[in-house]
């Protein structure tokens, strides 16, 4: 978006939960879609319509850079939660149900893991 400023292009930041959105139609959603409401919404607003929409100030760079971290961590954290659910629903699959993957002794208790069937592990199992 600065980068746009800085070559002169007028730039508005929409508020997304201040476009009203009738929930109670059932509609496709695609980004065609969605940017024409947002564009209707836009044209409104210049036009002099305060209430069809609200715009946000645009954030400074600084203030951006130091919500990256927060971003990241966030994304971080909810890959871990997938593979740890990924991991847990293949075990169960196989009859094991107490194997806990964030635990430090994790790959000691994976050597002992037993199947539903008294057996060890399969040597494939994981690979896709």
């Amino acid at each position: 978006m600065h980068w746009l400023i800085e070559k002169g292009v007028e730039v508005h930041v929409i508020q997304p939960s201040s476009v009203p959105v009738d929930r109670r139609m059932r509609r496709a959603k695609s980004d065609g879609i969605d940017a024409e409401l947002l564009l209707r919404a836009l044209l409104a607003w210049l036009r002099g319509e305060p209430r069809v929409c609200s715009m946000v100030p645009i954030p400074e760079e600084a203030d951006e850079d130091a919500r990256r971290c927060v971003r990241e961590r966030a994304e971080l954290v909810s890959e871990r939660v997938g593979l740890t659910n990924r991991i847990g629903a293949v075990l169960v699959t196989l009859g094991i149900g107490d194997y806990n993957p964030l635990l430090k002794s994790r790959r000691r208790r994976l050597a002992d893991l037993r199947t539903g069937l008294g057996g060890p592990i399969p040597p494939n199992v994981g690979q896709g």
